[in-house]
């Protein structure tokens, strides 16, 4: 379910900070309640679905560099922060900043030495995060990113739907609104 899916989207940039750089997922395809991507039908599948906890390894595929760098929290029990550089993308910051907890929160993201640039965020949320019913952990769950659900059948043409938050690095700060549960993917580009 959603609950699932943020805590798996921190579980992710521990791994990352902690040197693990692969992971296998037991079963990342398949019938069980615990896959990630699922058929419609076990023997003649004719569509394949996502769970959300799908939606974290999309998001840091997609959002997140090849490179840890430092980054700290100021409240680590209720926000965790990860950051990276990516080879692909020189002069960009990619950070996944994850609400763990109930309560909302606002982040301040400060960059040393870097005082322009723009922001783009993708935001992990649910209409209804503690929801634990039988369709949380289904396609039919509210997990989405920037409001935009996933189509497992051509992931392509969702991550191109999904419309960033675009704003601004001012004096090398950002302000971030933290809902409850989710994970903000923050991509900051310098040059």
């Amino acid at each position: 379910n959603h609950i699932a899916a943020v805590w798996f989207s921190d579980v992710i940039g521990r791994l990352a900070n902690n040197g693990i750089n692969y992971v296998t997922m037991y079963t990342g395809y398949g019938i069980d309640g615990y896959s990630i991507l699922y058929p419609d039908n076990e023997t003649n599948p004719t569509k394949i679905m996502a769970r959300p906890s799908y939606y974290p390894l999309l998001m840091y595929g997609q959002y997140f560099g090849d490179s840890m760098i430092e980054s700290s929290s100021a409240n680590e029990s209720q926000v965790s922060v990860w950051a990276s550089k990516d080879s692909t993308d020189p002069g960009a910051i990619k950070l996944m900043v994850t609400n763990i907890s109930g309560t909302a929160a606002s982040g301040k993201v400060i960059l040393t030495g870097i005082a322009q640039g723009q922001v783009n965020t993708y935001q992990l949320t649910s209409t209804n995060p503690t929801d634990t019913g039988a369709s949380s952990v289904t396609m039919n769950a509210s997990t989405a990113i920037n409001g935009r659900k996933v189509d497992a059948m051509n992931v392509n043409a969702s991550l191109s739907q999904i419309q960033p938050v675009v704003s601004s690095l001012n004096d090398g700060q950002v302000i971030l609104s933290l809902p409850a549960y989710t994970t903000t993917a923050v991509i900051i580009r310098t040059s």
